[in-house]
């Protein structure tokens, strides 16, 4: 019995690796589109609740992994490229970690907002201690690409960069934006204040943003209600019921550095933050604000499914 235990240990890690990092099985979308212009004008017709979206999209993608973009003589990007094979010119989403994570523990969401048509850079920047300058890094990054989207994608849309970032990614994407980065928009994902920094900054956020949290009475991130109190306008906040902090991540770091031993995660949770990220992509390159998730959000709540909601 002594030796079986081990071996048991092992297998019962190797089932647990295997259901974290496994997307849940989804089909494909009924919408026949060919285009990203199409297909946005099909969603805006329509009443489309947050579920629609935990489908894959009607595009194939193209993944290119452990990439480097240098920004400056200083600035080294690494990250992976998830394109979609359409021939339109489409908006652009970077997605930053949190602390002590990586960019791989992103890579479901940036598959699923790919197959709708939208070009994914999730990054890899500094994971412990660097978050101010992570920021700044994210400022670089989306100045030059906004100067030069050929380098990245021919048919990337430079007028349309949307940051959504994990934590004290959250952070980081708020200094980017509250230093002037020429973003479309704000992802939040239950985000973290990581110093008093970040509040002058967000003070002086211009774009829309939606912070997009874990179930307050579950897991309260440090200091997470001065993003919608500081940010001047144009923000929503909402709560997904039942959710914790690493839902926000699909898959989660915990998966990847224990092997899959983490009860903490929901992949019901991660698919609601999966559809609500792609709603709001769709509402800042549709509209430019965030009327059209918000309305898909009115509906969970009604449900019982999102809590909290508020919007300024």
């Amino acid at each position: 019995m002594n030796i079986l235990k081990p071996i048991l240990i092992v297998i019962l890690c190797s089932l647990f690796l295997t259901n974290c990092q496994t997307p849940l099985r989804t089909s494909r979308t009924s919408l026949n589109v060919e285009t990203f212009d199409s297909l946005e004008r099909r969603l805006k017709d329509s009443n489309i609740k947050l579920s629609f979206f935990q489908k894959f999209g009607p595009f194939q993608i193209k993944k290119t992994t452990n990439q480097n973009l240098q920004v400056t003589k200083n600035t080294l990007i690494s990250y992976d490229m998830f394109a979609p094979q359409h021939k339109d010119k489409s908006p652009l989403i970077i997605i930053s970690h949190g602390n002590k994570s990586l960019k791989e523990a992103h890579r479901f969401q940036a598959e699923r907002l790919a197959s709708w048509g939208f070009y994914v850079m999730t990054v890899q920047l500094p994971k412990v201690k660097d978050w101010i300058r992570n920021g700044k890094r994210l400022y670089l990054l989306t100045k030059y690409l906004h100067t030069w989207p050929d380098i990245l994608a021919e048919n990337f849309d430079h007028k349309k960069i949307i940051l959504s970032g994990h934590s004290f990614g959250g952070s980081a994407i708020s200094i980017a934006a509250g230093m002037g980065a020429p973003v479309l928009g704000l992802i939040l994902l239950d985000p973290a204040i990581v110093s008093n920094y970040v509040i002058g900054k967000l003070k002086k956020i211009k774009s829309p943003a939606i912070l997009l949290g874990a179930d307050k009475k579950v897991f309260l991130s440090r200091r997470r209600k001065l993003f919608f109190e500081k940010v001047p306008k144009n923000i929503a906040e909402i709560s997904i019921k039942g959710a914790t902090h690493d839902d926000a991540q699909y898959p989660s770091m915990f998966s990847i550095y224990n092997f899959g031993m983490d009860p903490y995660t929901s992949k019901e949770k991660q698919e609601y933050f999966l559809s609500s990220i792609l709603m709001t992509a769709f509402s800042y390159s549709m509209d430019k604000n965030l009327d059209f998730v918000w309305a898909g959000i009115q509906r969970e709540v009604k449900r019982g499914k999102i809590i909290e909601a508020r919007i300024k």
